[in-house]
């Protein structure tokens, strides 16, 4: 009988615990939209609406670096191309310099990805989906918020969280 209440105090007493570590979907919700306010604050929005939160681990954020780089790299073989069209070997040469950077870290977020070394649990970030409305109209915005419930402005050059 004891050992039965001892188990249902330690279960009450861990319970609050448990519900902390993580935040309700109500409060990152809310969250979220005080985040996209204050991205927001010049625009006279009237209400924002969150569509969905995701969850990004590790390997998420790896895809979404990767999809970027692959972005990059297909922008400066077009700006590469055109600066060599037009002559400018100097323009050509820093492009071709900044885009070694940018197959770098392709090549560290797919190596990263096909091998499975990364963390798929923890989470890093949110990748946040909103709708705000002003007056007749309404615009999608997507952002990425840390498990603070700040703005986390990807930069992989800089603050990389791949580790």
């Amino acid at each position: 009988m004891k050992k039965t209440i001892i188990a249902y105090i330690t279960i009450a007493l861990l319970i609050p615990i448990f519900h902390s570590c993580k935040p309700s979907e109500k409060r990152l919700n809310q969250k979220a939209i005080e985040v996209a306010y204050s991205i927001l604050q010049d625009s006279p929005v009237d209400s924002i609406k969150v569509i969905e939160i995701q969850k990004v681990t590790a390997m998420k954020y790896a895809e979404i670096v990767l999809e970027m780089m692959e972005a990059m790299e297909y922008d400066y073989d077009n700006r590469y191309e055109y600066a060599m069209e037009q002559g400018d070997i100097d323009m050509a040469e820093k492009l071709r310099l900044e885009q070694e950077t940018v197959t770098e870290m392709k090549e560290y977020c797919f190596v990263n990805i096909t091998n499975n070394t990364l963390n798929d649990k923890e989470t890093l970030l949110y990748l946040v989906y909103i709708v705000y409305f002003e007056k007749d109209y309404s615009e999608d915005l997507y952002f990425l918020m840390t498990p603070k419930f700040e703005l986390h402005e990807l930069d992989p050059f800089g603050d990389n969280l791949i580790k």
